[in-house]
């Protein structure tokens, strides 16, 4: 067995964003007097629907990644470091991970997280009945897949409690980007005893879940969820806010009237970007999600890739990023985000070059197209959406590039989309952790999220090498033969941007993160400086 310390040792399997000599905590307010006031005053956009790692809102999982701990976590450099494990050891197939779990993590009613509570968790998120979004997760874990889709026991899952303290993993094979997933709330480890008690109503109130990270939840109602300072956590030395409430309006403009009135300290600007662009207050970080256009394959129309391909020449990324979001996203043309890196470098490094805008190509193709469909005139499509003005946007440019006629229906939520008759389909995904493959999975012809079915065998051959391969970069290469595959060649897909956030903050706010995978938000680093008091 090789062994690896992870406090002091980073390796290439667990870090493929860059190196650090050491995992110690920061040494927050080093340099900066506090504030006495450690009060932290937050807008929070969407709802938090339940607590519960199986099934996560965006608005959940910021809420969960502050509220608790798993093995691992992301710290300030995007970088994961350890948490509850302190040490781990894997064999020498790459296969078979043990983890040596902190004898002073804790849950908040001061009894110690242990690896029963990480076995039952993760052998919960992959229960056939359990239908949440964070099931695939899982699935490089032995028979984890096999126990979710009904093939296999939960005790053929490759999980277990060896002791009170040790928690061996088992995979179907060599994974190097295992333990990045591992930072991830899906991981997070759940008391049986608490679902138990009760069951269905776990995670719906925030009296049902207990906590064994940085904070835990005080109060949770439709307009505000108030986090407090959680006196068992191991490493509370390190946390220096008292409190920190969200509120949650889902109305900019009223939270941007609350920031001057210093009633919020930080809030996510949305639509109004551009006029703050120029404030000393303004912050804008780069996020891990690719909105794209997906076409529905039981259309006949769209099922002719010159179609697809028109389609997707006819459309200016650079008119919704510039002229109608103004937001810091910036125009897409690979599935995979510039965050996503491999050994510390971009993804694409560079390469990039798919399907740009080109009107006259575009009015090539869609002749071309309906020559082959033996179609005089174009049938209108409907595109569902919950962007509306880029749809709009979008709809414009289809009916003065092409002459294409599209009629909008806007959804209040990505998960009601399946209730309507849709063609078209604006979507947006997010990674997980720090792989280009949690963005082309989605369109493998055995993935859940492959919401319109799009299936081709090349596509799943490379999707399936990729996973057999260890080696970082023999992978990288085959990821791009895929995206390329997928974005160029195929046109199953049109990525129209990667999304950027933009925030006002308060200068007082120090050491506040913000990352663009796994989750939005750390709060264990973040304190008030006593500028706030001067």
């Amino acid at each position: 067995m090789e062994k690896r310390k992870v406090v002091w040792i980073c390796t290439l399997i667990f870090l493929l964003a860059g190196c650090s000599s050491s995992f110690s905590s920061l040494d927050i307010g080093a340099g900066n007097g506090l504030s006495k006031n450690q009060v932290l005053l937050i807008g929070l956009f969407g709802t938090v629907s339940q607590l519960d790692p199986v099934d996560m809102g965006q608005g959940s999982v910021i809420i969960l990644n502050n509220v608790n701990e798993g093995l691992f976590r992301i710290r300030k450099d995007n970088q994961v470091e350890p948490a509850v494990a302190e040490e781990y050891t894997v064999s020498e197939d790459k296969k078979l991970y043990s983890f040596k779990l902190r004898k002073d993590a804790k849950w908040s009613d001061n009894r110690p997280v242990t690896a029963h509570d990480f076995e039952f968790a993760w052998k919960r998120a992959v229960h056939p009945n359990i239908k949440g979004d964070s099931a695939s997760l899982f699935y490089p874990i032995e028979n984890a897949r096999r126990y979710h889709t009904g093939k296999a026991k939960k005790e053929e899952v490759g999980v277990r409690a060896v002791d009170d303290y040790t928690f061996e993993v088992k995979l179907e094979k060599p994974d190097p980007y295992f333990i990045q997933r591992l930072a991830s709330p899906a991981f997070f480890p759940v008391r049986e005893d608490m679902v138990k008690k009760y069951g269905y109503q776990f995670g719906l109130k925030h009296e049902t879940v207990l906590y064994n990270g940085p904070f835990v939840v005080q109060q949770w109602d439709p307009s505000k969820v108030v986090l407090k300072k959680n006196p068992y956590y191991w490493d509370r030395n390190h946390v220096t806010l008292e409190r920190v409430e969200f509120l949650i309006l889902n109305n900019p403009k009223k939270e941007i009237e609350l920031f001057y009135a210093d009633k919020l300290h930080a809030i996510a600007l949305q639509d109004y970007t551009a006029a703050y662009r120029n404030s000393p207050e303004f912050i804008q970080v780069e996020d891990g999600v690719t909105v794209f256009l997906n076409f529905n394959y039981k259309n006949k129309f769209l099922v002719n890739k010159n179609i697809r391909k028109a389609i997707a020449l006819a459309i200016d990324r650079n008119v919704l990023t510039n002229t109608i979001l103004k937001n810091g996203a910036k125009p897409a043309n690979g599935l995979v985000p510039p965050t996503i890196n491999v050994g510390g470098k971009p993804f694409h490094n560079g390469n990039s070059p798919y399907l740009k805008y080109d009107k006259k190509q575009a009015q090539k193709y869609l002749k071309k197209g309906l020559e082959e469909l033996k179609l005089s005139k174009l049938p209108e499509l409907h595109l569902i959406t919950v962007y509306e003005d880029i749809a709009v946007d979008i709809k414009r440019q289809l009916r003065e590039n092409l002459g294409l006629e599209v009629k909008l229906m806007k959804a209040p939520t990505f998960d009601a989309y399946k209730k309507y008759e849709a063609d078209l389909e604006i979507r947006e995904w997010k990674a997980s952790h720090n792989d280009p493959m949690s963005f082309l999975d989605i369109f493998d012809s055995k993935s859940d999220f492959n919401t319109f079915h799009f299936k081709n065998k090349d596509y799943d051959t490379l999707i399936d090498k990729e996973h057999e391969l260890t080696d970082l970069q023999q992978k990288q290469k085959v990821a791009l033969q895929a995206e390329r595959l997928l974005v160029e060649k195929l046109v199953a897909v049109v990525p129209l941007y990667y999304e950027g956030s933009s925030f006002l903050q308060k200068k007082y706010v120090k050491d506040l993160y913000r990352h663009p995978f796994v989750a939005d938000l750390s709060l264990k680093w973040a304190y008030i400086s006593d500028e706030r008091d001067k």
